[in-house]
């Protein structure tokens, strides 16, 4: 029933764009909650898969914009749905910034990023016709109508802006959004001290780096593993946020153990693990009073919106 509910919504929307029926709204929004949202919305879809989901916040500035979000998300979510559907492992990351900013006005460019199975060459004009897939067998293999490209072509040229696809067999694709805006007012960064990001050097350690950087304004020193981390708490930085890997910090036994010593020690800091979605929740130390209420088992993708939860515990 939600296959057909797609369909006839995919129908519909198709026919309102082709028929000049859908106008495109201007309305005051935060890029960066859009992508946040994103996030929340695709965090089930990557659960108790082996595809890691990041999400990357571009190093132009945050702020409010004007535009049209509801379709923006619309847009994104068709492109995410197909990174999802063609990535068996891997990784989908999904990257936004607003750059060329001048005047009050800026591009604010999307990208959909996945590892999956990509697209032939000789497929790839015809993507963004209606009813047209990859490949003639992806109907049967994967499902889908072939409208939801088409959709986002027409979406975004109602936006007067541009979608691009670069895309390889084997290696995987990104498909590229870009669209002029007006922007309304910059973003006051959330924290203004440093974090400290325990994480490899791979795509997700980016988006994560980029969490914390670019997300909420701060300085950020990033190490690729739990010694180089804990002998960076032991030096002279004082750290504001610590953003942790779960893999990195179960390095070694002891690892949990010692940053929640240090989140003891900087009860006015903040310490963040996170775990790949549904994998089982790990267990954070306790102290002989409780739980430690400035550090936190998180969830990928990691986000700004997450980070700002001051809530214990919330995954």
């Amino acid at each position: 029933s939600d296959t057909l509910l797609k369909v006839l919504n995919d129908i519909l929307d198709l026919s309102k764009i082709e028929a000049g029926m859908l106008e495109i709204e201007e309305t005051t929004f935060d890029f960066h909650e859009l992508l946040d949202d994103m996030g929340e919305v695709f965090s089930a879809q990557a659960s108790g898969t082996l595809v890691r989901f990041g999400i990357h916040y571009g190093s132009g500035p945050g702020g409010m914009i004007l535009g049209d979000p509801l379709r923006l998300k619309q847009v994104l979510f068709n492109l995410c749905h197909n990174a999802f559907k063609f990535t068996e492992s891997g990784h989908v990351i999904i990257r936004g910034e607003l750059g060329d900013v001048e005047a009050g006005q800026g591009v604010l460019t999307f990208s959909v990023t996945d590892s999956g199975v990509g697209i032939p060459e000789d497929r790839r004009m015809a993507l963004f016709d209606p009813f047209t897939q990859a490949e003639q067998g992806t109907s049967r293999l994967y499902g889908g109508t072939g409208l939801g490209l088409a959709i986002c072509k027409r979406l975004v040229d109602l936006m007067h802006g541009s979608i691009q696809v670069v895309s390889a067999p084997g290696v995987g694709s990104t498909f590229t959004v870009s669209v002029p805006v007006s922007v309304e007012r910059g973003q006051t960064p959330a924290f203004k001290g440093q974090a400290l990001v325990l994480a490899p050097a791979d795509e997700i350690g980016q988006a994560m780096e980029s969490v914390a950087m670019n997300g909420l304004g701060m300085k950020v020193e990033r190490v690729q593993s739990l010694d180089e981390g804990l002998d960076a708490l032991m030096g002279k930085a004082a750290y504001e946020l610590i953003v942790a890997e779960a893999a990195t910090v179960l390095e070694k036994k002891l690892g949990m153990d010692a940053l929640a010593a240090w989140a003891k020690e900087n009860p006015d800091s903040s310490v963040a693990i996170v775990q790949v979605a549904g994998s089982e929740p790990l267990s954070l130390p306790e102290l002989d009073d409780g739980p430690l209420d400035n550090m936190r088992l998180l969830e990928e993708p990691l986000t700004r919106g997450k980070l700002l939860d001051r809530s214990p515990h919330t995954m």
